[in-house]
């Protein structure tokens, strides 16, 4: 049973320096992310989920084939379309009816916007050795020429990548769907992005079935909800899977991800500035605590990264923007 502590005294941005890592999550599996568990809307950015943290969603400036150029999109996030319409077209693609796409629109109910993407990065909360990405985008028109790239990197270093062409045979746009994919090495992190010649560009895309190999043992998680928290209400803040009947430490950053190591704890948290929230659970027999937890009105609007320590363990991070 979860040891579920309500702690009020402190606020989800309270003041109480801890330090940071983050070393683990569910490794040894195959996870795939077909966005199915989620509702049509709006998600934010950064925004996480089953462990993968987007972020710097279009936010450079690039060239569209016809020479026309576009700024960076500071108020595009990620959104989740209900796109039945397009999986009634393409019966192969994706796992109707949820997938992701970015923007500042979408279209209720079954039809859907294919939404602008020039780059999105992906961060892992933990290694992986393969991904394949289901693509939808348009072709043709206005698109072709552009070129679609997915790198892998790890600590930063591209160590294999997988891309296309748009196909460019004039006339009237149309849907398509391509996948792809990278194998055989270890990453960290994927970046999803676009040029043309030497540019960025700014093709249509939706993305479904993103599908991880992950390495490793298993580990600890940090799950919060509601998803994404909203100003006001009480968050909670859920740890499974981390050592049975230890201290536990909830950290958030104002600021992003980054490397912080603690030197109480033995471990490094993937937190720039962290401070703790909340008291110092136990967790139970299980290795699952939870802390219920006020959001300040003046949170409404800001980004917020959080992730759960002991001692020589972590979790993963959870990038939430505020509602």
């Amino acid at each position: 049973m979860n040891a579920v502590m309500k702690k009020k005294t402190q606020t989800v941005l309270a003041c109480l320096t801890v330090a940071a890592l983050g070393a683990s999550g569910a490794w040894g599996e195959i996870v795939v992310d077909d966005f199915e568990d989620l509702a049509e809307g709006f998600y934010g950015i950064p925004y996480s989920h089953q462990g993968i943290t987007y972020h710097d969603l279009n936010n450079v400036s690039g060239v569209f084939p016809s020479g026309e150029t576009f700024d960076p999109q500071p108020f595009d996030e990620c959104i989740i379309e209900d796109a039945t319409y397009w999986y009634n077209d393409f019966p192969g693609w994706g796992s109707a009816d949820k997938c992701m796409t970015w923007g500042t629109a979408y279209i209720n109910g079954d039809n859907l916007s294919l939404g602008r993407c020039s780059t999105v990065t992906m961060d892992l909360d933990r290694l992986a050795t393969s991904v394949t990405m289901d693509l939808g985008y348009y072709e043709n028109g206005p698109w072709g020429g552009i070129e679609f790239h997915l790198d892998a990197l790890s600590k930063g270093t591209v160590v294999g990548s997988d891309g296309f062409v748009i196909s460019d045979l004039g006339g009237r746009d149309n849907g398509a769907t391509a996948t792809l994919s990278i194998a055989g090495v270890e990453f960290d992190q994927l970046h999803f992005y676009a040029t043309y010649g030497d540019e960025y560009s700014m093709p249509r895309a939706i993305i479904d079935d993103l599908t991880l190999d992950y390495i490793g043992g298993g580990g600890a998680t940090l799950a919060i909800d509601p998803d994404p928290l909203v100003a006001g209400r009480d968050g909670s803040f859920i740890v499974t899977g981390a050592t049975p009947d230890a201290k536990t430490y909830l950290a958030y950053s104002l600021s992003g991800m980054g490397s912080t190591y603690v030197p109480f704890l033995n471990v490094t948290v993937d937190l720039n500035r962290p401070t703790q929230a909340g008291d110092v659970l136990t967790t139970d027999g299980t290795g699952a605590c939870t802390w219920v937890l006020p959001v300040p009105k003046a949170a409404s609007g800001r980004n917020v990264w959080l992730q759960a320590a002991q001692f020589e363990n972590t979790t993963n991070v959870v990038a939430t923007r505020v509602q």
